[in-house]
Formats: structure tokens, sequence, C-alpha cells
């Protein structure tokens, strides 16, 4: 029987019972003839020295029984083959030998692949024999698992090769247990290992669960390579320990196999090894024949919770779990884990057996607990189901997946090609209508090297090159063909010609009428040949065949050919049966390399799209600043490790090391028996070279730090002698203040002389113009009566003059033909007639003369003497002697002027040169200001130069007065012609003298447009001086907001050490708020945190850490009061690296109530609510007299203050100072001491409602850009609010360029959105209600069409449950590519000026969440620049209200006790004003 004790048998298997018939049985076998198995084992077998196998199951269960399962067999198909080929070394090259290591830790796996397969190939070939060997388990192990090998090598092997089995044979091989490994190896050489050596060697190794490495040494060499191992624990052996291997060794070894590897060679000079003929035997399913039952295999009855023959997996429903580090347990039964219950939020019953990872979630759930809606449907599964994604519709979905919004409700995040909040447009480069029923988007297709660009209209159809056709562009248009560089024109002056002459012959055949004509049958005698010339090659192929039957019915040997070919098949069969297995396997490679490169083309297509968005724009993930912190981190660690004494180590353990080999070598050769360890103090050397390389690079590294520090030395040292030159600068800017204060002081001095005369020369000018006034009267009354006497008494006689000259002329010409004649009688009558006339005309003369003299007379001498002509005359003449005694005067006066005049040039081209030198120091400040102007000195620049604007208004004045002397000298030179009219020699002199002052006038007018052209320069660089001064403060403003941001951690030095002094911008104040992030990492109890003190009165407020208690203590004026707040704190890692012992420490005070509150940082589950504490100080005094000059100190006091505070040194590490909402940077102090760096404390974890919501302090912004390259369809923006604010900025994006902004405000408690096409077109829609009543959070949709549709552009603003559309006509498309935006407020560089007087820029105070511009998520702190944004939105006290004249605020009342006070400071420019009122109901 099985189970009968041998020892009690004889040689012929007879057994000897006791008299009561009872078989002596084995020790795990009862019953009277031994044929059971005792409770706990199973599987009665004669081969067992137990008789039954005990239970294991993995320490599940006790119960088992015999497996009704069969051996079958687990095959590695083919042959595989190793190839050794030996070279001789190059001259000076150093032989090659593939790697050998003797000694290593059991888990020790080098892996050291050189060269791999090409695709296709089944063999690795190793060039130049340089091969370099795997090594596991210490064991050389040939590449690859499958297909065969070829390696090279320079030197013979000092240990034998290893073949490794395929992954087939790895796993879960539970069911092998009590089975056989069975293989055959066979390897070529000529120098065999000694029998010895070989033995020395496993045959077999086995690792499994990581921890287990299981050998099996064969009793003898087997000649035909043919092994039979069996997996049973009494035969095998544990590595590199003597204790015996268990069965529970090797069943947890079966469970979770890494590596089967069998030994290939047995010789040093291996030139070929093979392995074939590998199988496992695995019990499975089968008809149980007594033969093939497979014994040993136990079936357990598993718990609930598991599962397999062996309870060795988790049942469904439940997952391997693992303990922490339970590689390293001692506890071996740890390496399987424990079956735990699948946490799938009861969403799914099953989850991946290894990796606990949920499968076939319910409720539309996916995730690894199905945490998470599925693709297509959004909702947290936590708080309620998931609900379909329509995008756009629930029958279309286009997106990957939805995400759920609190606002929105849910967020799309469409598939390629799709675009718009619910995937209802296509995206750039892709076209259709999927809004429509059935539509979706397709790829444009554009043709690259055809279309102008990737994208194409809704049906398609792309906008092509010049020469290009077809939809997609991909065609020539008529008249081009292709070439290497795209569609070419035909027109080149020879074969366009050839095409017309083509087209003009086809249109003369086609115009021709053949109605009627029968044409000539050429089209089928064309057919009929063709038809021919296929038929006779169908005949000759016919004529062909029979040729060829023929010939094999006469020569066919059919039976040679059957034989032939059922050798071929057989042949064929062969080489299936061998390469079928490795091409099923290659076929399976081939589909993972498939999907392998399917997957990296989706990540190639993942990471260009990532890159070109990463060209457009910073994304989330790229943090410039977060980059700069890891790296300053980095320099820290670097500049903290000293590797000096390591190297000392190193080096002592090194000589010792070398000390230890002489003495071990010499050993070695005075006892040949130690030789075998050699190879172990090889595998030491090469262990100390590769940690003397290790510290070789560390030393380097020390080296490259300390050249870091050397370089930062050297620019700290540049930066000290920049600020020596800028504080020299400085110096010299002063100095050039104080003379431009001179040369304004002296150009003050010029401009009064300049009043002066100003003044001198309006009173010639009066005197002037009075007698001007005389001198037109006079020249009146003698222009009018000299026009009277000529025409009544000169005219006439003279008329009669020429009457009588003519008469005697004309009698005279009577008598010239009597004249010789008669010329004595006539001439005596003539004579006598002559005389009588002569006579009578004289007579008639003297009459007219008499009449004349008499009416002359009485016209001169009337009868009133003061009425006579010549009494006029005579005072006229008078009159102009006295009026050329006043021009002489003038000439004097204009002579006075024009020396003043000459003396006025002078001072101004003083003052010119002045101006000139001004300028140019103007110019030489302005270099310095763009250079290195600080905001010290911007105060006395802005002070020079509003005093060159005063100068600059005076000088304006004088040209003024200039101006008007010359235009009153052109009056008086117009009224001196007007004199020179009555008497040109008497008014002469005076014209001349007009004229000289005109000249010198004219000169001092030129010289006032020199000076007022001076001026203007002098004014325009100003301006661009005071546009440059304005722009700097900006900066600087923009600069030290930025640099606010900068979070620096401070701690004490190695000596405990830090003291640090600040100046921050501070000022009287009732109230004052602190906060402060701090973390204790030493055993310190006491430590001074903060100081702030008033130099000229006693008001104080310190922040102080007493017995680990934090204590604020402040001095309103009317005395000390102090506060303990009763939560200890709890000392931190030593890198302060507990997130959960950070502190965050809040004051409070308002007159002379002081508040503390200190709370732990980031504390996991609820909160634990701790009660802030609070005191008041003495009464009457509220106002903390606080100046800009006051010091805040950082673990240290000034002298006055010893005996205030309990403390007097600084311990742990400051993370965050704030005082009034105002950053306090770390880093920007004024006197240090001591002090070093920590890490950096983490942010507290709001625990408000509203976790996303962020918070504007009424002073900050923050700023993107919009990276996007084209103009898009339309413009949208998504935000959240809260405020009391009724103007505020929410939204801007402003094209400066272009004249266009997107705008979302607050006007007077409205919203109001604003888009500006052009400063004509501008499309206004306003909310009806208002919504700055800081109750919940307003959910704001603005959205704008930038396309015209029928001439108009339509706009849509969502606020809250309101939805408003809104039209304009006309203007240009909206264009806000790479446009900076603004959320909150605008930063100091945006042009307030421009845009203040159309937009409202107020900065918002209140909160803000869900930012998004162009449908993409903003993040304020990770995504642009920010300023007065705080991550949470708390409900903070608003300590500041200002008043536009029509508000009030109304506060709920309290009561007062007999001794009260309440006190606040204002600031106001009216004279009268309500301040604070409180009244009864129904009093006053």
């Amino acid at each position: 029987m099985a189970g009968t004790n041998p020892l009690n048998c004889d040689s012929k298997g007879r057994c000897q019972c006791d008299d009561g018939g009872q078989c002596p049985c084995k020790s795990n076998v009862v019953g009277r003839r031994c044929g059971k198995c005792v409770g706990g084992t199973f599987g009665l077998s004669v081969n067992n020295p137990s008789g039954c196998t005990g239970c294991y199951c993995f320490r599940r269960t006790n119960k088992c029984i015999q497996a009704e399962l069969t051996w079958s067999q687990l095959r590695m198909w083919g042959r595989r083959v190793l190839t050794i080929e030996y070279r001789k070394p190059v001259a000076g090259e150093r032989p090659f030998r593939p790697p050998f290591v003797v000694v290593h830790p059991w888990n020790t796996q080098e892996i050291c692949y050189i060269n791999l397969a090409l695709p296709g190939e089944r063999t690795l070939n190793f060039e130049d024999g340089e091969t370099r060997l795997n090594i596991t388990n210490q064991l050389h192990v040939i590449p690859g698992t499958e297909g065969h090998v070829t390696i090279g090598s320079s030197l013979l092997f000092e240990a034998p090769l290893y073949w490794q089995l395929p992954r087939e044979f790895m796993r879960d091989k539970v069911r092998s247990y009590n089975g056989y490994l069975r293989f055959k190896v066979h390897s070529e050489g000529d120098k065999n290992f000694p029998e010895h050596i070989l033995q020395s060697y496993p045959l077999v190794s086995l690792q499994g669960n990581w921890k287990l490495v299981l050998e099996y040494y064969s009793p003898a060499i087997s000649p035909d390579g043919q092994y039979e191992v069996k997996l049973r624990e009494d035969y095998w052996r544990l590595k590199n320990k003597p204790q015996k291997v268990t069965r529970e060794m090797m069943m947890i070894a079966l469970q979770n196999i890494q590596h089967i590897l069998i030994r290939a060679t047995d010789a040093a000079d291996a030139t070929s090894a093979s392995l074939q003929d590998v199988t496992l035997d695995v019990a499975a399913e089968g008809f149980p024949v007594s033969s093939r039952v497979a014994l040993g295999v136990e079936q357990c009855i598993c718990p609930a919770n598991y599962s397999g023959t062996s309870c060795q997996n988790p049942n469904i429903g439940y997952y391997r779990w693992h303990k922490n580090n339970y590689i390293q347990s001692t506890i071996i039964i740890d390496l399987v884990g424990e079956s735990r219950q699948c946490r799938c939020n009861l969403r799914s019953e099953t989850c991946d057996a290894e990796t606990g990872i949920c499968k076939n979630c319910r409720d539309n759930t996916m995730g690894d607990h199905c945490e998470v809606c599925v693709t297509g449907y959004y909702g947290n599964p936590a708080v309620g189901q998931c609900k379909p994604c329509a995008c756009p519709s629930l029958e279309q979905n286009f997106a990957e997946t939805c995400q759920a919004d609190r606002y929105a409700g849910y967020i799309c995040h469409c598939r390629t090609g799709y675009n718009g909040d619910k995937c209802d447009r296509c995206d750039y480069g892709y076209y259709g209508r999927p809004s429509q029923h059935g539509g979706y988007c397709q790829p444009c297709g554009c043709d690259p090297f055809g279309s102008v660009r990737e994208g194409c209209d809704q049906d398609g159809v792309c906008t092509c090159k010049k020469g290009i056709t077809g939809r997609d562009c991909s065609q020539c248009a008529p008249r081009h063909v292709t070439s290497a560089t795209g569609c070419k024109s035909c027109e080149d002056g020879c074969v366009n010609i050839l095409l017309d002459e083509v087209e003009e012959m086809i249109r003369a055949a086609t115009s021709i009428n053949v109605t009627g004509y029968i044409p000539a049958p050429w089209p089928m005698v064309r057919e009929i040949q063709n038809i021919t010339r296929i038929l006779r090659y169908q005949l000759d192929r016919y004529h062909s065949n029979v040729d060829a039957s023929q010939e094999l019915v006469v020569e066919f040997d059919l039976d040679y050919y059957a034989r032939d070919l059922l050798r071929k098949a057989e042949q064929l069969e062969v080489t299936a049966k061998e390469t079928y297995p490795p091409t099923a396997v290659i076929k399976i490679e081939a589909q993972t390399i498939l999907d392998l490169i399917k997957s990296l083309y989706t990540q190639i297509d993942d990471t260009i799209a990532y890159l070109k968005n990463y060209a457009i724009g910073e994304t989330p993930s790229i943090s410039v600043g977060g980059a700069m912190l890891e790296a300053e981190k980095i320099l820290k660690e670097i500049q903290m490790r000293n590797f000096t004494k390591f190297d000392i180590e190193a080096e002592i353990e090194i000589s010792k090391a070398k000390l230890l080999l002489n003495r071990i070598m010499k050993m070695d050769q005075e006892n040949p028996h130690i030789q075998a360890l050699q190879v172990r103090i090889k595998d030491i050397d090469n262990k100390l070279n590769e940690l003397l390389q290790r510290i070789n690079a560390a030393n380097s590294k020390t080296n490259e730090a300390a050249m870091v520090n050397e370089s930062n030395r050297r620019r700290l040292s540049r930066v000290k002698e920049y600020s020596a030159e800028i504080k020299s600068t400085r110096q010299i800017v002063d100095d050039q203040n104080f003379n431009s204060t001179q040369l304004l002081k002296e150009a003050n001095k010029n401009l009064i002389n300049t009043r002066i005369n100003y003044d001198d020369l309006a009173n010639l000018l009066v005197d002037l113009r009075n007698g001007s006034n005389y001198l037109e009267e006079f020249e009146g009354l003698l222009w009018r009566l000299n026009i009277e006497y000529r025409d009544k008494y000169v005219k006439r006689a003279h008329d009669h003059a020429m009457e009588l000259m003519r008469e005697s002329i004309r009698l005279e010409s009577l008598f010239n033909k009597t004249r010789d004649v008669a010329d004595g009688p006539l001439r005596a009558a003539k004579a006598y007639q002559r005389i009588v006339d002569a006579l009578l005309s004289a007579e008639g003369a003297a009459k007219n003369a008499s009449l004349a003299a008499e009416t002359a007379f009485k016209v001169a001498y009337p009868g009133d003497p003061e009425e006579s002509l010549v009494r006029r005359a005579t005072l006229s003449l008078h009159k102009s002697q006295e009026l050329h005694s006043k021009g002489e005067k003038l000439k004097m006066t204009l002579g006075q002027l024009y020396a003043e005049l000459d003396n006025q040039r002078s001072a101004l081209g003083t003052t010119k040169g002045i101006l000139d030198v001004t300028d140019d120091r103007l110019n030489a400040l302005k270099t310095l200001m763009e250079t290195q102007l600080t905001s010290s000195i911007s105060s006395d620049i802005q002070d020079s130069l509003e005093r060159t604007q005063t100068t600059h208004a005076n000088v304006q004045r004088t040209l003024d007065h200039v101006n008007s002397i010359h235009v009153n000298l052109t009056i008086i030179r117009e009224r001196t012609q007007e004199l020179n009219r009555i008497d040109a020699s008497l008014l002469n002199e005076i014209r001349d003298k007009i004229s000289a002052g005109e000249s010198h006038t004219m000169k001092g007018v030129r010289l006032a447009n020199n000076l007022r052209k001076t001026v203007d320069r002098i004014e325009n660089r100003g301006n661009d001086l005071r546009e440059r001064i304005e722009a700097l403060k900006r900066k600087i403003k923009q600069t030290r907001q930025y640099a606010s941001s900068i979070r620096v951690s401070l701690t004490t030095n190695s000596s405990g050490i830090c003291t640090r002094k600040y100046r921050p911008s501070l000022q009287p104040s009732t109230t004052t708020s602190i906060l402060l992030s701090y973390a204790i990492s030493s055993s310190d109890k006491n430590a001074l945190l903060m100081y702030l003190g008033s130099h000229n009165s006693s008001d104080f407020m310190a922040v102080e850490m007493v017995n680990r208690k934090i204590e604020f203590s402040w001095d309103a004026g009317g005395g000390a009061q102090r506060i303990t707040h009763p939560l200890k704190l709890l000392t931190n890692t030593p890198q302060v690296s507990d997130d959960t012992r950070w502190y965050h420490i809040t004051i409070n005070r308002i007159g002379n109530i002081g508040q503390l509150s200190v709370t732990p940082a980031n504390i996991e589950g609820p909160a634990e609510v701790v009660t802030p504490v609070s005191n008041a100080s003495p009464p009457g005094f509220s106002k903390m007299d606080l100046l800009p000059s006051d010091i805040l100190w950082i673990g240290g006091i000034p002298a006055s203050a010893q005996n205030i505070v309990k403390t007097n040194r600084f311990a742990g590490c400051l993370h965050t100072l704030s005082i009034d909402g105002e950053h306090i940077g770390l880093w920007n102090f004024t006197e240090s001491e001591g002090c070093g760096a920590c890490n950096e404390g983490e942010e507290l974890v709001s625990r408000q409602a509203d976790e996303i919501a962020l918070g504007f302090n009424g002073k900050g912004y923050f700023k993107g850009t919009n990276r996007i390259r084209i103009p898009k369809q339309h413009y949208s923006t998504v935000l959240a609010f809260k405020s009391l604010d009724e103007d505020a900025l929410l939204f801007l994006a402003v094209n400066e360029v272009k004249n266009q902004f997107f705008s979302i405000a607050l006007d007077n408690g409205h919203v109001v959105f604003t888009v500006q096409f052009d400063p004509q077109t501008r499309l206004v829609m306003k909310s009806s209600k208002q919504l700055n009543n800081n109750e919940n959070m307003v959910q704001i949709q603005a959205t704008v069409q930038n396309k015209a549709i029928a001439g108009a552009r339509m706009g849509r603003l969502v606020v809250g449950d309101q939805n408003q559309l809104g039209t304009v006509k006309g203007g240009p498309d909206l264009d806000l590519s790479y446009v900076p935006y603004y959320f909150g407020g605008v930063d100091p560089e945006f042009n307030k000026e421009r845009w203040s007087s159309e937009l409202i820029l107020r900065s918002l105070l209140g909160c803000m969440a869900g930012l998004s511009v162009l449908e993409e998520g903003k993040n304020p702190l990770t995504d642009g620049q920010y300023y007065g944004v705080e991550q949470s939105c708390p409900e903070k006290p608003l300590n500041d209200v200002g008043f536009l004249g029509q508000g009030f605020i109304e506060l709920q009342s309290h009561v007062l006790k007999r001794e009260s006070n309440f006190g606040f400071t204002f600031q106001t420019m009216e004279a009268d004003a309500l301040l604070m009122l409180s009244t009864f109901i129904g009093q006053v």
C-alpha cells in the first residue's frame, strides 16, 4: 500500500502488521490498512515519504483534497542556438571578457543590453566582440528569451552561461507543484569545466515573488543533456543560505515566478550551445487517467474572498493587497499579499485582482474606484447621478468628456476637430455643420502645397493659390501643368500658342454641320482590328498549350512528380510545425509592437499639439516662477551639501581595502586553499572603484557648486559696484538739480526785467496813441480847407489865364497871310486894336483878380479873427512843432527802447545758452534715468520738472507781451503814414524813428520767436521726460508688485542668529491687520517673531512665541496689553516638511481692541475650531502712530524696547508676513545679521464653501495674454463674482492699435458689457438689476459674434437668470489676438490716460471664480501675472470705506456703557460734513 511505512516491509513489498491487524503507516496516513490521509493532508502517494502532502492553501484554510486535475505540458516551441565568436585583441587593446561576478546579494540585477535585434530578425548580433551579458542572481544570462543569439569575446569564460525561459513560463505556476521541468541542453567546447566546478553552479535557478531564489543542482551531468527537474521542495536549495527549502517557500515562489534560468554551457571555450524540448508540467482540467493525475496539487476549500487551487488568488470582487515595504518583510507570506474587497463605491462588484482597479462600473461612472463620470457624462458621483453631456445634443455627442461646472452646469471637452461651448462648431482645419441633425465635422484636407492656409469654409472649400483648383486645392487649373514646385503656367510664349491653335481647331471641327453626312467607318474598323489582335493572341496561347500538353503526355513521369511533391509536403509540414509557434509568438509580438507604435503616434501627436500650444503661449504646466523656485532649492541643496567628510571616509576605506587586499594576496600566495576568495576580492575591488568613481563625480559636482558660488560672489560684487555707481550718480543728479535751481533763479530775474521793460513800453504807447489822435483831427481840418480853396479860387484863375493864352495865339495866326502886304497899316491897326483888347482884358482880369482877392481876403480874414485861415495855419504850425518835439522825444524813447531791446536780446541769448546747457543736462539726466534712476530721486526730478514748467509759463507770458508790443507798433506805423499825408517833411523824421523802432521790435519779435521755439523744445523734452518718468514710475510700481509676490522663507543660521530690519510703508491708523505663516523645527520654546514700534512715541506691536504659545502685545498710547492664544505649537521636522505643523497666525487690531488667531495648516479631516482670543488696552487711545520712517524688526528689538517683550531672539521658520494686506518681502530688508533659508511653508487649505473662488483686495489685478494667431469667429468670457463695489472692472481686453476693446464692468452696481469695434461702432448691454450685494456669486457669460451676418453683429449677456441679446451694425471685425486681458483691474503700465474716459478701470474689491477666456479656463495663480489676488475668498472685515457725497453706511447699534469710547479716522476736503450719527427711534 502507498501509505505503509517501507521500513516495516521486505524487499518484495510485503509489510508486517501488528497483532491487531494494523499496518505500519507513514506519518500522514491513518487507517487499518494505511489508506487514508490524516486531516489537513491530501494526495496519498507511494513516492511521498510522509504518505500524504500537508495542506498549505497559503494559510487561508487547512481543508483540502487532491485536485481532480491531470498533467499537461507548457512547451517552448522551437530551438534556441547560441554562437560564440572569439577574436584576437588589437595591439594595445585590453582583452575583453563578458563581466563575471561571483558574490552579489541575492536581489542584485544589472541590465546591460548593448544591442538589439533589428525588426524581422531572430538573431541578436553583437559587433566587435564588445558583448555585455545580463547578470541576474550572479549568473550570466544570454540576452533575449527567443531566437538565436551570436556573441563575441576576446577571452575564455570563467563561468557557465544561462538560458532564460520566455514569459510563458512566468507568473502563477502553483499548479506545477510536484510536476517536472524537462529540457535538453547541448554545448560544444574543448576545455570543459571540471565536474566539481560545474556542479557548483546550479542547473536551474528559479526566482519567485522578488525575494525567493531557489536553485536546483543535478546529481550528475547527463551525457545527452536531457534533464528532468521536479518542482518539489525536497530537491531545491535556497540561494546563498543553508536554510532548507520548505513547502511554503516553494509554493510562494511558484505563485509569482520572475525568472527561470537553465545552464547553457559546460566549457570555458564554448563555441555554441542549444536549448530545446523545454516543457513544464501544469495541472489542468481533463479526463482523470491514473497515470496522468496531478498528484501533489491540492484543491483547497477556500474562504469566500479567495480563489485558486491553493487559495492563492483573490476571488471575484476582491483584489490583492500588500503591506508597505512587503518585499523587506521577514514574514514571507507577506510577499503574496492578502485579499480585500474591491473599493468601487457600490457601483461595481468586480475589479482587477492585482491592482484593485474597478471594472464594469455602473451608473455611467469610471475611474480606479468608479469615482468619476464616464466619458460623455458629467457630475460628481459622490453627490448625485452622472448626467449625459449634450455636446451639442444627446443624439450627437462630439465630446471626449465633459466636466461639471458650478455655474455653467458642465463644460464640454470636445473631440479633435470640434469647438464651442457645446462642441457645436467645427474647429479650424475642419468643416461641417455639427449643430444640425446628422451633421459632423471632418478635416478640410487642404493640400499644404496648393492652399493658402489650412482652414476652409463651412462647405469644405479651401482657399487655393494662383493656378490651383479643386475643393482641396490639389488640382492644377486649366493651362497649368504639374512640376516639382507645384502647378506651373503654360503661358510661356510657345505652348500657349499651340494650345490656342488646338482649341481653335476643336472649335472649327465642332462648328461644321454634319447633318446628312455619312462619316467613314473608322471606329468600327479600329474595333475590329482590336478584336482581331486579341483573338490572334488567344490563338497563339492555345497552340502553345497544345504543344506543351503533347510534350507532357510524352515525357511526363507522374510517379516521380508525385513522390517529389510528397517529399516537399512532408518537409513543409515539419517546417510548419517548427515555425508555427514562433510565428504565432511573432504575430503576437508584432501586434503588441503595432499597438505600441499606435500609442507612440498618439503620444507624438499629443506632444506636437502641446509644443504648438507652448509656442502660442504659457501652459498651466509651465511656470517660470516655479522653475526658478525649484532651481533655487536645488542650488541651496547643493550649497548645503558637504562631501568632504565622505571623501575622507572613502579614502580611508580605500586605503584599508588596499591593505586588506595585500594581506589577502599574501595569504593567497602562502595558502592555495583560499584562491576561491580571489573572485570576491575582485568584486570588492570593482565596487571600490565604482565607489571611487561616484566620489569623484560627487567631487566634480561639489567643484561645480563651488564655481557657481564663486560666480554668485562675483555677481554680488558687481551688484555692489553698481550700487556705488548709482549713489555717485545720484550725487551728480543732486548737483545738477542745484545748478538747475540757480539757472532758474537767473531766468526769473531776467523775466522780472522783461516785465519792467514791458510796463515802460506800455506807457510810451499810451502817449503815442494820444498824439496820433490829435494829429488825426488837424489832418482832417487842413485837408478839407485845402480842397475848398483849390476848387473856388486857384482852379478858376488858372483856367482864365490859359484861355487868354489860347486867344492870343489864334489872333496871331490870322495875320500871318497879310503880314507882308499890309504889314504897316495892319500892324498899326492891329496894334491899336490889340491895345484896346488888352486894355479891356486887363480890365476884366483886374476885376476878376480884385474879386478873387476880396474873396480870399474874406476867407483868410473873416469878421472873427480867431476863424481866419492864417490863424488856423499858425495854430497848425505850432501844433506840428509840438508834434515834432514829441516825435523827437519819441525818437529818444525809441532809442532807449532799442538799447533795452539790445539788452533784452543779450539777456535772451544768455537765457538761450542757459537753456541749451539745461537741455544738455536734461538729456544726460534722461539717460541717467533710463539706466540708473531710482525711486528715491524721482521726486527731486519731478520738482525740477515743475520748476521748468513754471519757467516755461513765464517765458510764454513774456512772449505774449512782446507780441502785443509788436501789434501796437504796427498800429503806430499805420497812423504815422496817415500823418505823412499832411506834411511829409514834418513827419519824415518821426516815420524814420518809427521805422527804426519797428525794425528793433521785429528783431525783438524774432528773438522772442526763437525764445518760443527754445521754450517749445524745452517743453517737448520736458513732456517727454515727464512721460518717461511716469512710465518709469509705472514700471517701478509694477516691478514692486511683482517682487512683492516673491516668497522667501527665513530662519536662523548655523549659529542660531537671525535679525533683520525692514522699512514698510506705514501710516497712522486705528486698525491693523497682521498675517504670519510660521513653523518651529527646533526644541526652542521661546522666539521673537516680529516687533514694530514708533520712534517718537510709545506705540508698538510685537508677536512672540512664549512657552510654545503665540502672544500678541501692543500699546496704542494708553498702556500696553498682552493676549496669549491657548494652542500649543508642535515641533516640525528638521526640514519643516510636515505641512500639518505649519501655523497661520492672524492678528486684527481695531482701536484699542486686539484679536489673535492661530490655526494649524493642512489638517486632514474636519478642522478643529479654535476660537480667537481678544482683549483691549486702556480706552481712549485707538490710533497707532506709525510712520514710513519706522522700522519693522524680525528677531530683534531696539534698545528702548528691552523691557517690553519677553524674548529677544528669533527661532523657527517664517514664510509669510503681511501688514494691512501688503506683503512684506522677507528678502527686501535694510539690515541683516545671520539668517538663512528654509523650506517654504504650505498655504492654508481653504475651508470655505466656495473653494475655487479667488479674492481681489481692491488694488490688484490678473493679467494674461490671448495667444490666438488669428481673430476668432466669436469672443466669449465667463466669470462669477460677488462684491460691494458700485463701480469696478471685471474683465477687459484692449487692442490699442485698432482702438478696440471688450469690457465687462460694474457701473452703479449694474453689469455693463461693452464691445467697441471702432470709435463709431459700439455694442453696449446692461443688466437690469444691481448686483453688488455681496450675497451670492453672480455668474456672467458675455459673448459677441465677430463676423457680421447681414451687416449686423450680435452680442449676448447672461447675468444670473437674465439673458439679453443685442446687435450693432457696421464697423470692422474685432481683433483681440495677442493682446493682454485683465480680470479685476489693470496693471500700472496700462494707459489709463487714454482709456479712463471710456472705460471703468477701478480695481475690484471682492471675489471672482470660474474665469474663462475664449472657452479656456484661467487660473490667476498659474496662468499669468497677478497682484493683490488671494488664493481663497474669506469674509474679511472692511476697515476702510469711501463716500462720494451722497452715500452712507448703516451699522447695527451697540450698547454703550457709562464709560465707553469709540473712534475712527477720516480724510476729506469738505469744510462741513456729517461724520457719524446715532439716534433713538423717533428721536435725534
